[in-house]
């Protein structure tokens, strides 16, 4: 394998699937990799990533797996943040402390509002990094050791946040970052050159070419998770009440139906309604779902879903209780990808002065599960709101993204 021409201290902040996936690829070009787990004692030195067959695609000995945020932080020059939305304001409080100017931090993927929480890392010199999409599906296969990933993309997409002290009107850091044989030369520009810097580091450790998105607000609004996982769950579930249970659920994406293609059609297009009313930035990079997935209609789409190898086999998120199957209301389905990530889309739409019917019909359907379930305190999407980290108006909005 090929040594990357860059060496630096890199943090994973989670052990999932995507965690230990990023893991992998890292220790194998040859970084510092420290996994930043709640459970530490379970993480192998040696990890691994398995194709669908079995077979050993990629490997990596990673330098640490700790617990101790300090250990963990205080001398990254890229910390990767894999955790769900939920878990970002937490992540970006641990995290602040022990970053320093220039330490690139990189939420992935980038939807979902972790942008606002990381604000005073931005504000203290961090380079805010989003990646619009994971390289691939990726599912653990032993904890702490193999992951198997699958469907890798052929191209990636990044933007960046960048504060004063990093976007050129301050011109105190510049130069070298630590250390070894190889020296990582940071850019000494502004913000193009902040975001090929990015794009390069996502580039060298992927092998899969990488480009930058003119702002961040391009990876906040596409149609990701936060949509597909969203409407699929509201037609599905459509006849759920409390003390339903179920004999089985469908696949999520094998037995994908057109009433969720025509629920998910319709919040897409929703989601492009914002971005062409949003003059003042460009987000061009915020395909709709019909252009990424080359599906016209509903029946296409459904077709679509359904055939894509790598998503076919997913189940739905479910407990076993007597009698059968209910939802399984704890799972990042539902607690990351409404409350945050499509509530996220929602609030920017309110600011810009927009209905999107659909949207919020979702969340006022995922809103009645909240008080409905009795098992699991579910987030009430209310909870996340712009006017919590600062931005109160319109221009607000675009300032900050601006």
């Amino acid at each position: 394998m090929k040594r990357n021409i860059y060496y630096m201290n890199i943090t994973i902040v989670g052990g999932g699937n995507i965690g230990t996936q990023f893991a992998v690829h890292c220790a194998e070009k040859g970084h510092s990799v420290t996994i930043f787990t709640s459970n530490p004692s379970r993480f192998h030195k040696e990890l691994e990533i398995h194709n669908s067959e079995g077979r050993v695609i990629h490997k990596g000995t990673i330098k640490a797996a700790v617990s101790d945020p300090e250990a963990a932080f205080s001398d990254a020059d890229i910390i990767f943040v894999t955790m769900p939305a939920f878990c970002m304001e937490d992540n970006a409080k641990r995290i602040f402390p022990y970053v320093r100017k220039g330490t690139v931090i990189c939420l992935t993927p980038g939807s979902g509002g972790g942008e606002f929480f990381f604000k005073p890392c931005v504000d203290k010199g961090c380079i805010l990094m989003g990646l619009q999409r994971v390289p691939s599906v990726s599912r653990i296969v032993e904890y702490g050791h193999i992951v198997c990933s699958e469907g890798y993309r052929d191209r990636l997409f990044i933007s960046t946040i960048v504060g004063r002290k990093m976007s050129g009107e301050d011109d105190s850091f510049g130069g070298n970052t630590h250390t070894a044989d190889n020296i990582y030369l940071f850019p000494q520009g502004g913000r193009s050159d902040i975001d090929k810097y990015c794009a390069d580091i996502i580039r060298s450790i992927f092998d899969i070419p990488c480009e930058p998105l003119p702002v961040y607000l391009n990876i906040t609004l596409t149609p990701s998770n936060q949509i597909l996982h969203t409407s699929r769950l509201r037609s599905m579930l459509s006849d759920y009440h409390e003390g339903k249970v179920y004999d089985r659920l469908p696949l999520f994406y094998g037995e994908w139906d057109e009433s969720s293609s025509e629920l998910l059609l319709n919040c897409d297009e929703e989601v492009q309604l914002i971005c062409r009313s949003i003059g003042e930035l460009d987000l061009s990079g915020v395909r709709s779902l019909k252009e990424h997935y080359g599906a016209s209609d509903v029946r296409s789409m459904t077709d679509k879903l359904r055939s894509i190898k790598s998503l076919n086999n997913l189940p739905t998120p479910v407990k076993r209780v007597d009698g059968g199957v209910i939802p399984d209301f704890s799972s990042r389905y539902f607690e990351a990808d409404f409350p945050y990530g499509l509530a996220v889309v929602y609030e920017i739409a309110k600011l810009a002065g927009l209905k999107v019917p659909e949207i919020e019909a979702t969340l006022e359907w995922y809103e009645g599960l909240t008080h409905m379930v009795k098992d699991v305190k579910m987030t009430s999407f209310h909870e996340f709101s712009l006017a919590g980290c600062g931005i109160h108006s319109y221009k607000d909005l675009i300032d900050f993204y601006r």
